[in-house]
């Protein structure tokens, strides 16, 4: 598939990741179904219908993607209970809805996944003990949720389009009051589709489309990983991170520093809207100027630090040269 890597978004391009990963995840299913045939005790019709909805030209809601990853895991692993479970769980899921579902862990329709989901979200679950938001924080958080898509409509419709064909669904939690650190946004290559927000966090419609265009970036560059990684350094050489307070891996400083060029292109379109009120216009202004200097000191590092595959110096190439120029 040849797909551009050029830095501005594009919504036909996202479609065309989004359409990658569904056929890849076919792929994956039926060599799952050819391998796991010979395995008694297991019912594999789930998977013949998951890609004859696939093949359909359907998509799948995140939990799709979650559920394979643990039957994948379960079969190498020969735990075959777990493997009986995640089929059943793959057998109840159906094509993704056409709008963009809003949901909590406690959500009825969330229900049988909210455990997928926090194993599979990783590291971040174990540290910030994620959980849902009780019901005056997450309604509110909805309705500026609203507000932010549509100011993203009215100022950065491309922008909007690419995160509306990345982003499937949105799982509204928090971490538990108190602890060290607490998450404001998320999103996991093993759940693809799935955008996980803080609603303690993003309080104006101008932060909300900042954090859609952070994302939604993580989402691209997940896409973008189909054929090699970006970063060719090993998980355990750690670097400091302009997003993080921590010490964090290469792929990791990668994502913070192009999601930081994302989101000040986002910031500069928002504040050259003259249609804006005053304050908002100067909140997007100050984001992108925060935004700039994330940049610069995650570009340093992969500078100093960084070795990169081909599509990660493309990408990264195509973020460098839009900051250069915005800086004249």
């Amino acid at each position: 598939m040849d797909l551009s890597y050029q830095f501005a978004p594009d919504p036909e391009r996202a479609a065309a990741l989004d359409a990658r990963m569904h056929q890849s995840l076919a792929d994956s299913l039926m060599h799952i179904r050819a391998e796991a045939d010979r395995t008694d005790g297991l019912d594999l019709a789930p998977l013949d219908r998951l890609i004859r909805l696939i093949g359909a030209g359907e998509r799948l809601p995140p939990a799709a993607f979650g559920w394979y990853y643990e039957l994948g895991i379960a079969l190498f692993d020969q735990k075959l209970a777990a493997a009986a479970e995640a089929l059943v769980q793959l057998g109840r899921i159906g094509p993704r809805p056409s709008e963009l579902p809003v949901v909590t862990l406690n959500d009825s329709h969330v229900t049988d996944h909210g455990d997928l989901y926090l194993r599979r979200m990783g590291r971040e679950a174990r540290e910030d003990d994620i959980q849902a938001p009780p019901p005056e924080l997450a309604e509110p958080f909805r309705d500026r949720l609203r507000v932010g898509f549509a100011l993203l409509d009215a100022t950065i419709p491309d922008l909007a389009g690419e995160v509306r064909a990345l982003v499937h669904e949105i799982l509204l939690a928090t971490g538990v009051e108190g602890s060290a650190s607490e998450f404001d946004g998320a999103s996991f290559y093993q759940l693809w589709g799935l955008l996980m927000l803080n609603p303690r966090f993003h309080r104006t419609p101008v932060s909300v489309a900042e954090v859609l265009a952070h994302e939604s970036a993580h989402s691209l560059l997940f896409g973008f990983t189909f054929d090699e990684p970006l970063v060719l350094n090993a998980d355990a050489e750690l670097y400091p991170s302009p997003l993080r307070r921590d010490l964090r891996p290469m792929d990791g400083i990668y994502h913070a520093t192009y999601v930081s060029a994302r989101m000040c292109w986002a910031m500069r379109r928002i504040a050259a809207d003259r249609g804006l009120d005053g304050e908002a216009r100067a909140a997007a202004e100050a984001a992108a100027e925060r935004d700039a200097r994330n940049f610069a000191s995650g570009y340093s590092v992969i500078e100093d630090h960084g070795r990169l595959s081909g599509t990660g110096t493309v990408l990264m190439a195509a973020a460098h040269d839009f900051m250069a120029r915005a800086s004249r």
